[in-house]
C-alpha cells in the first residue's frame, strides 16, 4: 500500500521546471513506425522500436508522442517495461528509461495513470526499505523524495531532497503520466540507496519497483504496481546483460531452455 506520511522532514523537493500538458494527437507518432512486426528473439528486427511494444501496444499514443518529442530513445540508451500485477491487463505497467554518467543517474518514467506515479529502488523487490521518488499530476513541478521502512508506506526524506525534476508531461486525455528526473549516484543520505557499478554479472542487479494511480494524492495502488531488476550500468535486464557479456568475453555460447511446462500442485514431479 502507498500512503504518504508526513514526518519531521527538512524540505520537499520543489524545483521549478517546464511542464507540458500534452493533448492527445489523432495519430500515434509522426516518426515512430509501429507497424513493423517484431520477430523472434533469435532473429530480432533492429528496426523495431521497443517503445511500440510497451504497454502491450494498446492505446499508448500519448506515451509514444512523449517518447518522440523528448527524444527519449537518444537521451536514455537503456529501457525496460515492467508489467503491472494484473495478469488480465498487460497494458498496465511502467516504462523505465535511464542512463548514468560519472555523477548522476537519469531517469524517465511513464505509466498509464492520471493522478500519481512512483518509482523506487528497493532492498528486496518490495515496499520495505525502498528509496523512492513520488510525482503527482496536481503538482507537476514538484517531486517528493521519500523512503519506506518496516511500516511499508512512504515517508518524506528527513534530509535534503535529492531527486531533481528535469521535466514532466501529464496527458489527462491520453491517460498517461511521464516525468524525467536525475539524482546523484551516491547522495550520502542514509535514507537513499547508492547506485553502484553493476555492469559485471558478478555484481547483483538493482531491484526496482513502481506504482501508480488515478487519485489526486498518492494512495493505495491495488494491482497498479510492478517490480523488476535492472543493471544501471549494464544493458537493461539480466538476459541482455548476460548475452552481452558472453558475446564480449566468450569464444561462443549456446542457450539450453526447457519447453513450456505447467508445474502441478504435487510436491514432486519428474518430467522427461
Amino acid at each position: 500500500m502507498i500512503k504518504l506520511s508526513s514526518s519531521n522532514c527538512k524540505s520537499l523537493l520543489v524545483v521549478f521546471c517546464f511542464v507540458i500538458s500534452g493533448a492527445k494527437r489523432n495519430t500515434a507518432s509522426a516518426l515512430i513506425d509501429c507497424t513493423i512486426v517484431s520477430k523472434a528473439a533469435q532473429d530480432f528486427d533492429a528496426d523495431r522500436v521497443s517503445a511500440c511494444d510497451h504497454f502491450a501496444g494498446i492505446s499508448h499514443e500519448a506515451y509514444l508522442n512523449w517518447y518522440e518529442d523528448f527524444a527519449v530513445d537518444s537521451n536514455y540508451p537503456n529501457q525496460i517495461y515492467l508489467t503491472g500485477s494484473d495478469p488480465n491487463k498487460p497494458e498496465n505497467g511502467a516504462a523505465i528509461h535511464w542512463k548514468v554518467d560519472d555523477e548522476y543517474v537519469y531517469l524517465a518514467v511513464a505509466a498509464r495513470a492520471t493522478g500519481w506515479l512512483a518509482f523506487g529502488i528497493s532492498e528486496s523487490g518490495g515496499m520495505t526499505g525502498t528509496d523512492m521518488v513520488l510525482f503527482t499530476a496536481s503538482r507537476p513541478d514538484e517531486l517528493i523524495d521519500a523512503y519506506t521502512n518496516d511500516e511499508r508506506f512512504p515517508q518524506t526524506d528527513d534530509c535534503a531532497s535529492d531527486w531533481e525534476m528535469v521535466s514532466s508531461n501529464v496527458d489527462l486525455e491520453g491517460g498517461f503520466i511521464m516525468f524525467e528526473t536525475r539524482r546523484l549516484l551516491d547522495t550520502n543520505d542514509p535514507q537513499d540507496k547508492p547506485i553502484v557499478n553493476d555492469a559485471s554479472t558478478f555484481m547483483p542487479h538493482h531491484r526496482v519497483i513502481a506504482a501508480w494511480g488515478d487519485s489526486e494524492e498518492v494512495g493505495y495502488h491495488g494491482l497498479n504496481r510492478a517490480r523488476g531488476s535492472i543493471r544501471f550500468y549494464g544493458f537493461g535486464d539480466e538476459e541482455a546483460t548476460f548475452k552481452a557479456a558472453m558475446e564480449r568475453s566468450a569464444e561462443g555460447f549456446i542457450e539450453l531452455r526447457a519447453g513450456n511446462f505447467t508445474i502441478p500442485e504435487e510436491d514432486t514431479i519428474y518430467q522427461r
